[in-house]
């Protein structure tokens, strides 16, 4: 009897109808969403700060950014944004190729807890018109993402 359970357990962990998978999935996704993102931005204004101190460029130009206008024109913004999107649909589609879901609820779910934590990590570093902006298209690119991997997983 425990063996027909354990096989019956394993073989519904495969299929993705686990509880944990669509849990695994989540945390998955929003680590390579939000930490990911974090990572990659550290890494690309570390690169940036340094490029400008070779260059001779004042270090105030590199920090002290108010506008909106101002975020899109420096280089390290526009490249962490655009590579932090592509972050965003990696992220929804590993969340759905790992839980194995038929409905795009999890979607929503992790994308709605990426806008939240997103918002409060930059609220006091960005202007809020921008970080909203920017949310709401990595919301939609998760979103993107989760459909995609979704896609992948019907079998063919």
């Amino acid at each position: 009897m425990n063996s027909s359970s354990s096989s019956e357990q394993s073989s519904n962990e495969y299929s993705g109808n686990s509880v944990s998978a669509p849990i695994m999935g989540l945390i998955i996704g929003l680590l390579i969403d939000i930490g990911g993102s974090m990572l990659l931005s550290s890494m690309i204004y570390s690169a940036y700060s340094v490029y400008s101190i070779i260059n001779g460029i004042p270090h105030e130009t590199v920090n002290n950014i108010k506008s909106i206008s101002e975020y899109l024109s420096k280089p390290h913004f526009v490249i962490s944004s655009i590579l932090g999107s592509f972050l965003s649909i990696l992220a929804g589609f590993v969340c759905s190729r790992i839980a194995q879901t038929k409905t795009m609820k999890l979607a929503y779910i992790m994308a709605t807890i990426s806008f939240i934590i997103a918002f409060a990590l930059s609220y006091l570093t960005y202007p809020v018109m921008l970080i909203i902006i920017l949310s709401a298209i990595s919301y939609v690119l998760l979103i993107t993402g989760y459909a995609i991997g979704q896609r992948a997983n019907k079998p063919q």
